[in-house]
């Protein structure tokens, strides 16, 4: 077993964009967390203040409590306190301090005139949470992440556990990692969204006759369908949707598809349950040589939205930000806007209607860095309520990158508060090394103000620049879950590790009754792939590009495994078949899988071909969560697929999509 150490690394810098088929790359240093015990105090004076928690009911533990396991891990260590500055006369603004001199003036507060200047030490309350979303979390469909409909379900086990048996030790590779808040960074305006009338939706036919089947017959999950999606390629599915219309569940997706004239367009598809046909399916084409593609996708009611990037028509080596409304019944387009200059990559949608996107943007006032970009527009796309960008920095002063390149990196509370995964590195590392970004803005006065952002690194790993932040979920009491990866330059094909945690958000007040909004750590760890040996070297990778979060609060998490070293032993583990999509299933404490008593905790539920097999996005059964469905990139020819699925065959010569769904029990 490999020793239970809290490693206390210092932040490197990583980046990565793990697109389909391909590895592609994008941008923290820190300081430790909030204290846990709150008290107001005012140095100068005689007596203290005590602390108002007036906007948290319930002083709950910020998830359901796990099962037992064996020593513990993922307290992550605390910080100075952070500071609120009363000064004479004057409004004045909420601060953050981070122990080394160094303020944060990330969130704008308005103070009675005070008689005194006072420093008065602010800490966050423990185990206190944001109260719950206006919207109860799932009520309203608003992403292909979030929370699984809170039935009476069987306890959730992993598929390729022969018990529901609970760990008797830890995760041997679960290792804590500490949250690092990023530093000082302000939200700016900008004008530019614009309505757009030059999006054209061209019909597709997907299916293709022909079986070659074949693939692993002792993949570990329990697939009840799988089909290829795509045509000549490269394509690729990107994010996934599913929604119970009429007694029936109908699948969405959304990604990129090259047309037989090689133009790589922004796709999407309406399918029927089992993939067995199309409803429909559009590429969105405009006056431009492409390439376009659609990362993002996002239901409510009768509206898909659809957001991603287009090649600039007027500008070469440059791309817009695409939002896109269609019609859930036909695919027909509704209406569409732009953002021009820049590259939207995550939807989501709140229960008054409104449109929330977020990506990346070139900083327009410093050409060599690139800042993350959101945007709140009406449901018909016709207005916007605000356009921003994020510009952030590291504690030591150099200026940050940051993006969001994920279709599951947003997530809206009903209540406009956004939560956000992204990527960060240093502007001009030559090493362009990059690590995970998770954030939280809130909606103040009609423009989003940030509260405050998390990275972290590997203490395992190296950097570089493939790591990245990629999906956030609520869980059932309101914690924000996310899932990434670290890079890890180890000598396996992807050189990564995944990353999987959560945070509470917190809302208190001072006494003059102005909120004071934080986000407290619960855990956060990273999981490799070892070589089974005493000494538990690492031997393969790990991804974690989207996650599901099931009503007990634990999390099923997809992407990539490469663990040649797995003994061959269905159905506990098995050896990879090079690179396989797996969905690996977390017990809520996020440090154990259900099988870590009977095995190392190791990639779960492993499948795919003979090639390239990457998992992107999951989505939930929304009448049954023990069935999870999965899209992602394939270049293998020999997928396990079925007689009865539209596109039983692979029928392209480079990556293609590929859609289905797996049975936790």
């Amino acid at each position: 077993m490999k020793p239970n150490i809290a490693y206390r690394p210092l932040v490197e810098l990583l980046e990565n964009r793990l697109q389909p088929g391909s590895l592609l790359a994008n941008p923290g240093s820190g300081v430790p967390l909030l204290p846990e015990n709150p008290m107001l105090v005012a140095p100068d004076a005689e007596a203290s203040v005590p602390w108002m928690a007036l906007s948290v009911p319930e002083q709950a533990e910020p998830r359901p409590a796990a099962q037992p396991v064996a020593e513990p891990r993922g307290r992550l260590d605390v910080a100075a306190p952070a500071q609120l500055l009363v000064e004479s006369g004057t409004d004045t603004r909420f601060q953050r301090h981070d122990g080394d001199g160094n303020w944060d003036d990330g969130w704008d507060v308005a103070l009675s005139r005070a008689r005194n200047t006072a420093a008065l030490a602010v800490a966050a309350l423990p185990r206190l949470r944001e109260p719950a979303p206006a919207t109860p979390v799932a009520s309203v469909p608003q992403s292909p992440i979030g929370v699984a409909i809170p039935a009476s379900a069987a306890a959730i086990v992993g598929i390729n556990s022969p018990t529901a048996s609970v760990p008797t030790s830890p995760a041997t590779h679960a290792v804590p990692v500490p949250l690092v808040p990023m530093g000082s960074g302000t939200v700016s305006t900008y004008a530019g969204y614009q309505t757009m009338s030059g999006v054209h939706a061209v019909p597709l036919v997907l299916a293709n006759p022909s079986n070659h089947m074949g693939g692993r017959a002792d993949n570990q999950a329990t697939l009840n369908f799988l089909s290829y999606l795509g045509g000549t390629g490269p394509d690729s599915i990107k994010s996934v949707a599913v929604q119970n219309e009429n007694g029936a569940n109908f699948i969405y997706v959304a990604g990129s598809f090259t047309d037989s004239n090689g133009r790589t367009d922004a796709f999407a598809a309406k399918l029927t349950d089992g993939a067995t046909a199309a409803v429909w399916a559009e590429t969105l084409t405009v006056a431009s040589p492409g390439p376009d593609t659609a990362t993002g996708l996002a239901l409510n009611g009768n509206s898909v939205y659809l957001a991603g990037s287009i090649a600039d028509t007027a500008q070469t080596a440059q791309t817009d930000g695409l939002l896109a409304r269609l019609d859930a019944s036909t695919g027909a387009i509704l209406a569409t806007g732009v953002l021009p200059n820049a590259s939207l990559a995550a939807v989501t949608t709140d229960s008054a209607g409104n449109v929330y996107a977020a990506g990346t943007i070139p900083d327009p006032l410093n050409a060599s860095r690139q800042d993350i970009s959101v945007a709140k527009v009406s449901g018909d796309l016709s207005s916007t309520a605000y356009n921003a960008f994020l510009r952030l920095k590291y504690l030591t002063g150099e200026d940050a990158n940051t993006s969001v390149t994920s279709g599951s990196g947003l997530l809206v509370d009903g209540k406009g508060s956004l939560f956000y995964a992204a990527s960060v590195s240093k502007v001009g590392d030559p090493s362009n090394a990059t690590q995970p970004l998770y954030g939280w803005l809130v909606e103040f006065s009609g423009l989003p103000r940030r509260v405050k952002e998390f990275t972290a690194a590997d203490p395992i790993g190296t950097p570089g620049p493939r790591g990245q932040g990629t999906a956030v979920a609520f869980d059932p009491v309101g914690n924000v879950v996310f899932t990434g990866s670290f890079n890890n330059d180890g000598g396996t094909p992807l050189g990564q590790d995944l990353f999987l945690g959560r945070v509470a958000p917190i809302t208190t007040f001072n006494p003059v009754g102005q909120p004071l909004r934080d986000l407290l750590p619960v855990d956060a760890y990273t999981w490799y792939v070892d070589d089974r040996t005493p000494q538990h070297n690492r031997a393969g990778d790990w991804t974690g590009t989207g996650l599901v979060v099931l009503p007990d609060g634990s999390t099923i998490v997809t992407g990539a495994a490469y663990d040649p070293a797995a003994p061959n032993d269905p159905p506990l583990s098995m050896p990879t078949n090079g690179i396989d999509i797996h969905l690996t299933h977390f017990l809520a404490s996020d440090n154990a899988t259900p099988t870590a008593g009977l095995l190392d905790a190791d990639p779960q539920n492993t499948f795919g071909g003979s090639g390239t097999d990457i998992g992107m996005a999951l989505a939930l059964d929304p009448t049954n969560p023990n069935n999870v469905y999965v899209v992602g990139s394939t270049d293998s020819i020999d997928l396990p697929t079925g007689p009865t699925v539209m596109e039983p065959a692979y029928g392209g010569r480079s990556p293609t999509g590929f859609v289905g769904q797996a049975s936790v029990t």
